[in-house]
């Protein structure tokens, strides 16, 4: 009987710490290789002509404020000649993704969505690296677009939020 105590109570043990792994490291690692399947594919889409990638990002997790509803959102910077317009129509005719947004990247390099989207801002370096340049230098960025993303998670066991 002793025997069968302890093998429950071991039984018991490894459940939660398998559930806690899974839980903590699984279920995001999974997510975040899906993530980085879909930034590659994003990375060989083609482009208008006169267009060039600068950055492509990843976030995974609870992109929204409320509930437990993790998503992979995949964004890239471009830069082009084209008109805004053009961009628009390019990108809705050549969809990615069923869930896509065409964001203009403000002149000062500083990024405003229309609602507070901090892992959006966080994920790209670019901005980092040369907001305060043009800033500072009084300098313009004319022609910088964020076209991004939702998708799906491989497995809804990711509690990261934003």
């Amino acid at each position: 009987m002793r025997k069968i105590h302890i093998a429950l109570l071991i039984t018991a043990i490894l459940l939660i710490a398998i559930f806690i792994i899974s839980h903590d490291f699984i279920g995001p690692m999974l997510n975040d290789v899906c993530a980085a399947k879909i930034e590659k594919e994003l990375s060989r889409i083609s482009l208008p002509p006169n267009t060039e990638i600068i950055e492509i990002a990843s976030y995974c997790g609870n992109t929204n404020v409320i509930g437990n509803d993790p998503e992979i959102w995949v964004g890239m910077i471009i830069h082009t000649e084209l008109s805004e317009e053009e961009i628009n129509d390019f990108f809705a005719e050549n969809e990615f993704n069923d869930y896509q947004m065409i964001w203009h990247v403000p002149e000062d390099l500083t990024m405003q969505y229309p609602a507070p989207k901090s892992y959006m801002d966080a994920s790209f370096s670019f901005f980092d690296k040369h907001g305060h340049e043009f800033y500072a230098e009084g300098k313009r960025a004319i022609g910088y677009y964020m076209v991004s993303g939702y998708y799906d998670v491989f497995t809804k066991w990711d509690f990261r939020f934003n």
